[in-house]
C-alpha cells in the first residue's frame, strides 16, 4: 500500500524538490498555482530546496499572497508524505531527472514535462500527467485536472510503487 499522508484534506497539495534554478521550471509552477487558485482549485503548493539568493528572492516575490510554502532543504522522505502530486516543470532537456524516481518510490504520481528522459517514465493516466514545457495555462489544467480526480489518486500511487519496485540501485 501507498505510504500514510500528511496531507490536507480539502486540498490537493503539489510539491516541487530540487535545486531552485531558472532551467528548472519552478517560476512556471507559481504562474501555474497562481491561475489554478484564481479557478478556484483547491490547491497548495510546497517548494523544497535551495538555490541562488537573488533567485530565490524572486520566487517567493512571485509566489506573495498563494498557498505556497517555501521548505528550504528538506529530507525526501520527510518532503514526499506531504504531498498528493510532484510537480517536475522542466524547461530544459533533463536526461533522467532522479526526483521522477524518488517520487515513484514514495508512492507519488508525477506532472512532468514532456522533455528528456521524463516521457520515458511519467505515463498519462497511469503513474502521472505529461505536460508541454513552459506553459504555465497548460500545468493550472493539469493541476485542475488532479484536483477534480481526486478519486483516481489511490490507484496512481499503487502504480508508482508498482514502477518504482522494477528501478535497480545497484548499476554495476
Amino acid at each position: 500500500p501507498p505510504p500514510a499522508r500528511t496531507t490536507k484534506p480539502g486540498k490537493t497539495v503539489f510539491g516541487y524538490i530540487g535545486r531552485l534554478a531558472p532551467t528548472n521550471g519552478v517560476g512556471v509552477l507559481i504562474e501555474a498555482a497562481r491561475q489554478a487558485c484564481a479557478q478556484n482549485a483547491a490547491v497548495e503548493g510546497l517548494i523544497a530546496g535551495e538555490g541562488e539568493p537573488d533567485y530565490l528572492g524572486e520566487l517567493k516575490q512571485q509566489a506573495a499572497g498563494l498557498p505556497i510554502h517555501f521548505l528550504g532543504r528538506v529530507k525526501p522522505e520527510d518532503f514526499y508524505t506531504q504531498i498528493d502530486w510532484t510537480v517536475v516543470p522542466s524547461l530544459w532537456d533533463e536526461p533522467l531527472a532522479r526526483v521522477i524516481f524518488e517520487s515513484f518510490c514514495h508512492g507519488v504520481p508525477v506532472i512532468g514535462t514532456t522533455t528528456g528522459g521524463t516521457p520515458e517514465l511519467v505515463k498519462n493516466g497511469h503513474n502521472g500527467i505529461l505536460i508541454e514545457p513552459g506553459k504555465a495555462n497548460v500545468l493550472a489544467h493539469a493541476m485542475a485536472t488532479a484536483v477534480s480526480r481526486q478519486a483516481d489518486l489511490p490507484a496512481l500511487q499503487i502504480n508508482c510503487k508498482s514502477q518504482s519496485e522494477t528501478f535497480s540501485p545497484n548499476f554495476v
